[in-house]
């Protein structure tokens, strides 16, 4: 799926994916919202249903980050979890947050290490949470590219 999705050229040549599987819960609330494909095309491949669903999510988590940056400064994000292996994901998800994403170096330990930090704050181990930096290594930084917020914001 990855390679499909890495052959299709960003915004999926009009397949845009809504991911409100369960319905949507941030940055507002509605159970009723469904999940849906739009323009979807007598030609359209897998790859375009592919990485729309990756967009999809990806845009979500922008608006998301919107809410966050009102009251917070953010320069990059560390990118955890089974989706981090991907480059295509990566990638993606810089070009539409517009922000350098941190890729962790253990990426299926990251919300492990994440519980135990929050529970060290909470339990007055660590001081506060820039204890994080002394856990969290990244393995590789990947910058947006620029050439295709054209095509993102559009």
């Amino acid at each position: 799926m990855d390679a499909l999705a890495g052959q299709t050229p960003p915004g999926s040549r009009g397949t845009v994916f809504l991911p409100y599987i369960a319905g949507e819960r941030s940055p507002w609330y509605d159970h009723r919202l469904n999940a849906s494909f739009l323009g979807l095309r007598q030609d359209c491949a897998a790859g375009e249903l592919i990485r729309s669903v990756m967009e999809g999510v990806a845009f979500n988590l922008a608006l998301i980050l919107d809410t966050i940056r009102k009251d917070a400064q953010v320069d990059t994000l560390t990118l955890i979890g089974g989706g981090a292996r991907s480059r295509v994901w990566q990638q993606i998800l810089a070009d539409i947050l517009e922000t350098p994403i941190l890729v962790a170096e253990n990426v299926h330990e990251g919300t492990s290490l994440g519980a135990a930090m929050i529970a060290g704050v909470g339990a007055g181990i660590f001081p506060d949470f820039s204890v994080c930096r002394r856990f969290i290594r990244s393995s590789r930084t990947v910058r947006p590219d620029e050439r295709t917020f054209v095509v993102y914001r559009r």
